[in-house]
């Protein structure tokens, strides 16, 4: 069978295939330098397996999420020593859920499923009897507090939440499974992670407003390119969260004095949401559809709440929580491109084959990124006219048009 882009392209993405042996076990992971521990498994997982061997009898175990779950480690691992497990994977990266896809079917594992997910947001099973996560220091203090409060709505009676944290945390962590009541029943240490094995804990009553521990806050933005101002809620590990970047001012800057009132807008990585709710600014417009797509679910649902909060219906908003262009079924007046971290190789080959099937004859598509990048983008872009360019600090902006159908 041919493989489709979309696996051509993760083959691209794959740093390093490596061998693991755990529990009598051999498996096999590969790995992609845009997602984290590109090289080897990271030592915090490691040890999050080494206590769960030691500590209890996995084999006592029938429904497991792995939170967070990256290239898919911690749950794969579990479901080789105990296959029948039910396994659940999320994550809010869809190039995560790529990889921990790709290495189930490189070691023959069945997951129950594979989804996108904040944290336990949207989660609907409430019977885990394992709960396991290497949690992310880079999600901020209120994200993982949140996680501390919810885990407990979702495990069972006599279940376990089995988290690794960095060091620095461990305190935050203590301190708040102590406060939901949880048991803490064993607790182990090196000098960069900490591993809890904790009991469920006081169920509280779920937050109405599940992006609530993201929000790091509400800012007035005021471009220098027009004038205009707007404020957005903006979240931890986003950039662009207190100014706006060169990536996003370069795209305004093309923007500002070309725009057409298109009612079909694409936007791919749409991060805090400044250049949706730009639009709906200066177009005084509220009857755009905006379809938002991109690798973090983050973005996409912060970018949904800033542009409700501008006055867009929630009918006029769709979502592709996906890494790839290929998985967008749509075509569109205007797309509006900021690549991602992805290698060079392999954002070309994701963003050009896939331009003239997405845009409507005489369509228009800009593209923000750094200079490097966006040269080679326009070298494999096909069937499009360079029609406009702006440069802003080692980033620019260009403006292509789509002539006849391709």
């Amino acid at each position: 069978m041919k493989e489709s882009q979309a696996e051509q392209t993760l083959k691209k993405l794959t740093n390093k295939r490596i061998e693991f042996r755990f529990a009598g076990s051999t498996l096999y992971f590969d790995l992609s330098q845009a997602l984290f521990s590109s090289f080897d498994i990271d030592k915090g997982t490691k040890l999050l397996l080494t206590v769960l061997l030691k500590q209890i009898d996995i084999a006592k175990f029938s429904c497991v999420l792995d939170l967070g779950c990256g290239v898919g480690v911690l749950g794969i691992t579990l479901k080789r020593i105990n296959p029948r497990l039910k396994l659940h994977l999320t994550d809010r990266d869809a190039l995560a859920l790529d990889f921990a896809r790709h290495n189930c079917r490189l070691n023959n594992i069945s997951a129950d499923s594979i989804e996108g997910r904040l944290g336990f947001r949207g989660t609907d099973i409430k019977g885990y009897d394992l709960i396991l996560s290497n949690l992310p220091a880079k999600a901020g203090a209120p994200v993982l507090i949140s996680i501390f409060d919810q885990y407990n709505s979702y495990l069972k009676p006599g279940g376990l939440f089995a988290f690794v944290i960095v060091k620095t945390l461990e305190k935050v962590a203590h301190t708040a499974l102590i406060r939901s009541g949880a048991a803490i029943i064993h607790r182990q240490g090196t000098p960069d992670h900490t591993v809890f094995l904790a009991a469920k804990g006081n169920e509280i009553t779920p937050l109405q407003d599940g992006l609530l521990p993201y929000i790091r806050g509400h800012f007035n933005f005021q471009p220098p390119l027009k004038y205009l101002s707007y404020s957005l809620d903006t979240v931890y590990n986003l950039p662009d969260f207190d100014n706006l970047g060169y990536q996003q001012l370069s795209a305004m800057a093309l923007l500002s004095d070309h725009l057409n009132p298109e009612h079909n807008i694409l936007i791919w990585n749409p991060g805090q949401g400044h250049l949706p709710v730009y639009l709906c600014r200066i177009l005084a417009e509220k009857r755009i559809k905006f379809t938002l797509a991109g690798r973090d679910l983050l973005g996409l649902e912060v970018t949904r709440r800033n542009l409700a909060a501008h006055g867009v219906a929630d009918c006029l908003i769709e979502s592709y929580h996906t890494s790839w262009l290929s998985e967008i079924p749509a075509s569109y007046e205007l797309i509006i491109l900021f690549p991602g971290p992805e290698s060079r190789p392999a954002t070309v080959e994701m963003i050009s084959p896939e331009l003239p099937r997405l845009t409507q004859p005489d369509g228009e598509v800009v593209i923000a990124a750094n200079n490097p990048l966006l040269q080679h983008i326009l070298k494999q872009s096909k069937g499009f006219q360079l029609k406009k360019r702006k440069k802003y600090h080692g980033y620019q902006a260009v403006l292509l048009v789509k002539k006849g159908k391709i």
